[in-house]
């Protein structure tokens, strides 16, 4: 599914939402418009352990436009991705990235544009989960960092809120620009 301009409005957007096992893609693509796509839910891709899909070939990739999410629900299993290349995003309720799969990271990657969410980003789960704002500008209320294995890496403007940064995991690795947060 792709959306090049115009108003796309329903009440949620799941990709693969059983988290069965897949062998093809599930991939929409946001490239214009005002795109209101209710609770997100982005579960398992396809790929082996160590073979994440390659960005922008699954999950939600936005490449241009205005984005609105009521909740963003990332991984569970393996492989979810969320791939901002430009646009403007806003998420008003939970955003959980979750992981239970060794060598299969959920991932968020922000290259440019402008991700603003209202509340605390928590990481969670047994594996690995990614969390990467590498340009444009991120606005968070706060990021619990509570998953086996925690990739957290700035290097734009970061404006984290009130409830900081946190966590109880034993395998937090940050890598932030001294100048973005």
């Amino acid at each position: 599914v792709t959306n090049f301009g115009g108003t796309l409005s329903v009440a949620g957007l799941s990709l693969n939402p059983n988290n069965a096992s897949i062998a093809t893609s599930c991939k929409v693509v946001i490239a214009g418009g005002t795109n209101n796509l209710g609770a997100v839910n982005i579960q398992r891709a396809p790929g082996g352990n160590s073979a994440p899909p390659a960005l922008g070939s699954d999950g939600l990739v936005i490449s241009n436009g205005f984005v609105n999410m009521t909740s963003i629900s990332l991984g569970n299993n393996a492989h979810g991705i969320i791939y901002l290349v430009n646009g403007v995003v806003t998420n008003s309720g939970t955003f959980a990235i979750q992981n239970t799969t060794a060598t299969r990271p959920a991932r968020f990657l922000q290259t440019s544009g402008v991700f603003i969410d209202a509340n605390t980003v928590t990481m969670s789960g047994s594996a690995d989960t990614v969390y990467a704002a590498l340009g444009g500008t991120n606005s968070v209320a706060g990021f619990a960092l509570n998953a086996a294995t925690v990739l957290f890496t700035n290097n734009c403007r970061m404006d984290i809120g009130s409830a900081g940064i946190s966590g109880s995991s034993a395998g937090i690795t940050a890598m932030l620009n001294p100048s973005g947060v």
